[in-house]
C-alpha cells in the first residue's frame, strides 16, 4: 500500500471512538512508513456520518475527549470531562484537525415528503402530536410480524 492510495473513505464514523480514530492513525502512519504526518500522510481523508444516528457501542465518541464528568464531580472540579483514556483523547485532538465539512442537510432516502418531514421533525426533537399518531397507527403485533416473515419466504 505504501503511497498509492490517495483517499481515504471511513462511512458511519459517527460510530467510531476516539481511541480507534487514534489506532487507524497509528496503521495508516506504519503502512504508509510517514510518522512523522497524521494519518500517515494521506492527502484525502473522507469522514461520513450522520451524528445524530448511532454512538459507538464502546468507548466515547471521537467528537469529545473524554467522559463527561458526573454533575458533582463537575462542580467541585470545573472540569467537563473525565479524561482517563490517552488513546481517546489523542483521537479527539486528532478529529479537531478535520477543518473541511460538508453538510448535507436534505433527505434523499424517500419520495414521501410527508414522512421526509416527520424524521426531520424528530430529529430536531420537535415532533407534534400528528407525528405520534402516525408512527402509532403503524405498531404491529409481534405475531403480525412473524406471519408476514414466514409468508415473505
Amino acid at each position: 500500500m505504501r503511497n498509492q492510495v490517495d483517499i481515504l473513505v471511513v462511512d458511519e464514523c459517527s460510530m467510531i471512538n476516539g481511541g480507534d480514530l487514534h489506532q487507524m492513525h497509528l496503521q495508516l502512519q506504519k503502512a504508509r512508513d510517514r510518522f512523522e504526518e497524521d494519518v500517515g500522510g494521506m492527502p484525502i481523508v473522507i469522514l461520513c456520518s450522520d451524528f445524530y444516528q448511532f454512538e459507538p457501542v464502546q468507548g466515547v465518541s471521537m467528537l469529545y475527549p473524554g467522559r463527561g464528568t458526573p454533575q458533582r464531580k463537575f462542580q467541585e472540579t470545573g472540569e467537563l470531562f473525565d479524561i482517563k483514556n490517552k488513546e481517546q483523547l489523542l483521537g479527539h485532538k486528532l478529529w479537531l484537525k478535520f477543518n473541511t465539512v460538508i453538510l448535507l442537510d436534505e433527505q434523499m432516502r424517500t419520495a414521501d415528503m410527508e414522512f421526509a418531514s416527520l424524521l426531520g421533525r424528530l430529529r430536531l426533537g420537535v415532533q407534534t402530536e400528528q407525528d405520534a399518531n402516525t408512527l402509532n397507527a403503524k405498531l404491529a403485533l409481534l405475531q403480525d410480524i412473524k406471519d408476514w416473515t414466514y409468508r415473505a419466504r
